[in-house]
């Protein structure tokens, strides 16, 4: 970046640079050295930002996680009743269209779903914003600001994952369907228990036990995979960091071209 936007910049000069910044030597010395200063906490200096590494990422952390906490609960919070209501009517036409939308959601591409989802609800109905973070101005009464965050978070947290938490579904109706043909589930029928008790107290707590390992291992995958929702909804996340570090450093680099 120094050596290109310098156009008076000799060969010499050039060199200098590469032994100033330790560039001349081993791809594996350079990475030893970088990770012993890393250890010790020191990132380096972004010259893209013009900012230390550690100040640019310090605010991405936060609201990488506390974007995956929402989806986490948004995602899954009614994907397990569906499932489970589905269940209870199997074969029905509520239960093809419950499978129909899920199943739908797992075929569509991410990035594809989050376009959809700004061009309906964004730019032809204009009830939600296309991205971006709220900025809740000093002396805005808390349920405005409620709101205005609830607004912004709406698309992002909609868009998750969306196979993940639609598989959920499946397997949260597999489950149920196969514990409500228990002999238990039979008896407790018999003897005139509510059906909704004979859901939720009998087949529920038997069909959750493969349900809550899936759900944990999902949980990991909402924060890992978050590139694409905050890059699409411009969240400023660890995904939205890796990314503009990616695309800053290979539009910059005298190797791409530009």
């Amino acid at each position: 970046m120094m050596i290109a936007g310098d156009p008076n910049m000799r060969s010499e000069d050039a060199a200098r640079l590469r032994a100033v910044y330790g560039l001349d030597r081993p791809l594996l010395e350079r990475y030893l050295a970088w990770a012993g200063q890393a250890v010790q906490g020191n990132f380096g200096y972004s010259r893209s930002y013009n900012q230390p590494v550690l100040a640019v990422l310090w605010p991405a952390p936060a609201q990488h996680i506390r974007l995956g906490r929402d989806r986490f609960h948004g995602g899954h919070r009614h994907r397990l009743p569906l499932g489970i209501w589905a269940a209870s009517r199997p074969r029905s036409r509520v239960d093809y269209l419950i499978n129909l939308f899920c199943f739908a959601g797992i075929s569509t591409p991410p990035f594809w779903l989050a376009l959809l989802l700004i061009t309906l609800f964004a730019v032809a109905l204009g009830w939600l914003p296309a991205g971006g973070m709220a900025d809740v101005r000093p002396g805005t009464s808390e349920l405005a600001a409620l709101g205005d965050r609830l607004r912004f978070l709406a698309l992002p947290v909609d868009h998750a994952d969306p196979g993940p938490a639609r598989r959920l579904h499946a397997l949260m109706r597999g489950a149920m369907i196969e514990a409500l043909r228990q002999d238990y589930v039979r008896t407790a029928r018999a003897k005139g228990v509510p059906e909704n008790r004979v859901l939720w107290s009998h087949a529920f707590a038997n069909a959750l036990a493969p349900v809550l390992t899936i759900l944990a291992l999902s949980f990991g995958g909402l924060f890992s995979g978050a590139l694409i929702t905050e890059t699409m909804f411009a969240w400023p996340g660890m995904g939205k960091a890796i990314y503009q570090a990616s695309w800053r450093t290979t539009t910059t680099s005298p190797w791409s071209g530009c």
